[in-house]
């Protein structure tokens, strides 16, 4: 099996997950250090960057695709001013919906594989909270974890 590699960031790569079907994969990554925003890559199974999100002014510390639909996409970010989850549609690059209500970074997140319609994310602010994805609304906060959510 000959190795790819997936050139094209400038900053650390924090996370990678290939979408359900297969078909592509997605990449994020940290803070570029140049004056830019973390950027998310697509990619094809090849190597090829398909299409450049930028939408997180911070680390991107994880991605996840829809369970049901690899257009989908959602990210989320690790600054205490900036701690976002934001929800894609990975072939136009349009951010669709901007999540917010944790008080600090989101260390990450996943979609309900019966339910792709809700995701649940953890946060460095030891709470989990269940959004519904299409209007973007918290749903649940779950809180009295001891430590941060991972």
């Amino acid at each position: 099996m000959k190795l790819k590699k997936f050139l094209g960031h400038s900053g650390a790569v924090l996370c990678v997950v290939w979408a359900p079907d297969g078909s592509k994969l997605v990449s994020g990554e940290e803070y570029d250090g140049y004056g830019g925003c973390a950027k998310i890559k697509l990619w094809s199974p090849t190597g090829e960057c398909l299409n450049t999100l930028e939408g997180h002014s911070s680390a991107v510390t994880c991605v996840q695709f829809s369970p049901t639909d690899a257009q989908l996409l959602v990210s989320a970010s690790n600054a205490r001013s900036h701690n976002t989850i934001c929800h894609w549609d990975v072939d136009s690059g349009k951010q669709l919906k901007k999540l917010e209500g944790h008080s600090w970074s989101v260390t990450c997140v996943q979609f309900n594989p019966r339910d792709a319609g809700q995701l649940v994310s953890g946060s460095r602010d030891k709470a989990i909270k269940v959004w519904n994805v299409s209007d973007g609304k918290c749903l649940q906060t779950l809180t009295g974890h001891s430590t941060p959510a991972r």
